[in-house]
Order: C-alpha cells, then sequence, then structure tokens
C-alpha cells in the first residue's frame, strides 16, 4: 500500500503555482495553517540555488504512526518538517513525534529505507537554536529547530555533505510500505 498526501509536486511548480489554487487542495477549515506554511515554503524555496526538488503536503497512512505535514526530497535526501506558528519554544513532545515519524518512513516505507531522513521542526515564534548533527546507524538524523527562516540555508547544508542519487517522487509515492507504515 503506498502512502497518501494531499499535494505532491517538484518545489518549481510549487513555487510557481499561486497559493489560492494551491489552497484548494486542502481542506477549508485548516486553510489559515496551510496559507502560512505555504508563505513560508515558497519564500525559503526562492533562497534555494536549485528547484530540482520535489514537495509532499500532508503526508499520511490514515493512522497516527505516520502523519508528516511537510516532506521535501531535495537531491537524494528527505526532510520531514513539521511547522508550527503559535509556540515561543520548541517542544519536546512534538520532536519526539517527529523523530518517531521519521523512523517509521524509514522502516516501513521501501523507497526511504536506503536514504538519509532529516526530521525538522520550525517554530516561527522561536529563537532559533542551533545544535549539533547526530545521526544514527540507519541514517535519521536527530531533530534540527529552526524558526524558518533558515529553511533554505540547512537544506542547503544537509544536501552539500550528504547528497544521493535523486529520489524520483512518482516512484517514492507509489513505493509500498510495511505493515506499519
Amino acid at each position: 500500500m503506498a502512502v497518501n498526501y494531499l499535494y505532491a509536486d517538484s518545489i518549481l511548480s510549487f513555487v510557481e503555482t499561486d497559493t489560492p489554487t494551491l489552497l484548494s487542495t486542502f481542506p477549508g477549515s485548516e486553510h489559515k495553517h496551510w496559507k502560512q506554511a505555504i508563505d513560508l515554503l515558497k519564500n525559503q524555496f526562492h533562497q534555494l540555488p536549485h528547484l530540482a526538488g520535489d514537495l509532499v503536503l500532508g503526508l499520511n497512512n490514515q493512522t497516527p504512526e505516520l502523519r508528516i505535514p511537510v516532506t521535501i526530497l531535495y537531491r537524494g535526501l528527505i526532510f520531514t518538517i513539521d511547522i508550527g506558528f503559535n509556540n515561543t519554544d520548541y517542544q519536546a513532545d512534538t520532536l519526539d513525534t517527529l523523530h518517531q515519524q521519521a523512523r517509521t518512513l524509514k522502516h516501513h516505507h521501501v523507497a526511504s529505507q536506503s536514504k538519509f531522513i532529516i526530521p525538522v521542526t520550525l517554530e516561527t515564534q522561536a529563537t532559533p537554536k542551533g545544535g549539533a548533527i547526530v545521526v544514527s546507524e540507519d541514517l535519521v538524523a536527530d531533530p534540527m529547530c529552526d524558526t524558518g527562516e533558515h529553511l533554505a540555508a540547512l537544506i542547503e547544508h544537509f544536501a552539500n555533505q550528504y547528497k544521493d542519487d535523486q529520489i524520483i517522487l512518482a516512484d517514492w509515492l507509489s513505493s509500498d510500505c510495511a505493515e506499519h507504515c
């Protein structure tokens, strides 16, 4: 069984599509949150030197085991991102959940098993938080924390250090999941 999602396309197409058209993909009750997320992502994507990647919004498998708001496939890496707009600090439960979801994706989504996954939590009202990059043996990083202002730099930094073969979006989306994906 493949994963479900609300939106999936190239970063270039996402950036070139007007926001109202993108919002038509999402449930009306969630438009405010998604508009903020879309605006933040578009702003950051414009700062990337390469728009050669893909974006998946609302990745899920209809269970709590896998609900990743933003997934970026960029230069062979997978970034799983949660975006918050109200907290002034990084929530431990959000970090734990995001890390667990990255691990679920890693171990149960066939096309992600050999890829480096970097979970990132963005809290737009928080103070930027630096930290060491810690990566497990199975190539899942500990969650990174940012306000969203440095997302493009963070993505590019990882891509320059750890780039891999391009991930083909259609293949990645249609990839089978193991039992608990």
